[in-house]
């Protein structure tokens, strides 16, 4: 198993985020009352797709270098979010973990940021690297210390037991994705030296 990333230069007509959960759902007989269950942890999904009017021959290469090597569903693919690359606070430098986080946390805390720096709702952190990690979104606005310290709460819970000083990216954080649907095709446009095609869908995959 590999890791392939996003190529550089790489351009997409259509970029989308979801949640996959898997919830079992239960409802009272007599009172109709309804209970959720988490079977297993939620897991992000993305699709995407090139510019449906086809692109030329050098962007398509990378299309199909990518896919490629993707080897079905073999490898994974380190995806960030393309329209959020960095938080839309201002927190940057070398935060890590302030203590160790058990499974199921939605906080942590965390040193090493940017002094006084802040993180928004809706900015994703990844905690952890390589397909053990996890990547999350600040769920509450928060602004550091002076000293680049705080707490950050967030969403979804961690899976897994996270050690302390482990490292928190903020630029392009990712998860880690396999692909779900069938290996995609593309077409050439005659005439037009433009290829369609290549859209594909992916779900998270960790160890």
């Amino acid at each position: 198993m590999s890791i392939i990333t996003l190529p550089t230069g790489i351009y997409f007509g259509a970029f989308a985020i979801s949640q996959k959960r898997f919830d079992l759902k239960e409802m009272s007989d007599t009172t109709g009352d309804t209970r959720e269950r988490l079977i297993s942890p939620p897991r992000w999904r993305v699709r995407f797709a090139p510019p449906s009017v086809g692109i030329p021959y050098a962007q398509a290469a990378l299309w199909k270098t990518m896919l490629l090597q993707l080897r079905g569903g073999v490898n994974h693919l380190a995806v960030y979010d393309v329209a959020q690359l960095v938080p839309t606070g201002t927190m940057r430098g070398t935060p890590q973990l302030v203590g160790s986080l058990s499974a199921g946390s939605v906080s942590m805390s965390i040193d090493g940021a940017t002094a006084s720096g802040t993180l928004k709702r809706g900015d994703w952190l990844q905690i952890g690297t390589g397909v053990g990690s996890q990547l999350v979104s600040v769920t509450v606005d928060v602004t550091l210390s002076g000293a680049g310290t705080g707490t950050v709460q967030f969403e979804p819970p961690t899976r897994v037991v996270f050690a302390d000083n482990t490292p928190v990216t903020w630029d392009k954080p990712v998860a880690y994705y396999k692909m779900t649907s069938d290996v995609p095709e593309w077409a050439y446009t005659p005439g037009a030296f433009l290829i369609a095609g290549f859209a594909c869908d992916f779900m998270e995959q960790w160890t």
